[in-house]
């Protein structure tokens, strides 16, 4: 004689596909549930989370910067605007007001005006970040985008209105 318990493991086992696709359609009909319960596992399994993570890290540290270097060349767009925020960050020149989609289409432009003239293209700064007169913040107002050889001449030591700057 089979128990309950018995009925309901030979029930799910020979309806395996019925049951996954009723969870399926249960998680996209109930996202705001699953996405609680999901933080709720995370903050009750914060400490072992982060160790799976970290050995994870550990075991593959190969894997992982393969797959960071590949994503930096097919997204050098992305890549380049992240890295000069996160260096303007650090220097505290991104204002409250920082809106990084305006941000992100000087880079866009930059790499596009590259490859239709086939000269090299670079995002300046009009006010550089660092200078020892004046330093600039990290914000589309503050951008132009201008070929490399004319950036690496202004350097930081030029900007609009320098006038009575020694």
């Amino acid at each position: 004689m089979s128990t309950k318990a018995e009925d309901k493991k030979s029930w799910y086992e020979a309806n395996k596909e019925k049951v996954a696709e009723y969870n399926r359609e249960w998680r996209k009909n109930n996202k705001l549930k699953v996405k609680a319960q999901n933080a709720r596992y995370r903050e009750k399994n914060r400490e072992s989370l982060n160790e799976k993570c970290r050995e994870y890290s550990r075991t593959n540290r190969e894997s992982i910067n393969a797959t960071k270097r590949a994503y930096k060349k097919k997204n050098p767009v992305v890549h380049r605007e992240s890295r000069m925020r996160r260096y303007a960050q650090k220097i505290k020149a991104v204002p409250p007001w920082f809106d990084r989609v305006q941000v992100k289409a000087f880079y866009i432009h930059a790499r596009f005006m590259t490859e239709q003239t086939g000269v090299p293209h670079e995002v300046d700064h009009i006010v550089p970040l660092r200078s020892e007169f004046v330093c600039g913040l990290h914000c589309h107002q503050n951008l132009q985008v201008i070929t490399q050889a004319e950036n690496r001449k202004k350097n930081n030591r030029y900007w609009p209105d320098m006038m009575g700057v020694a």
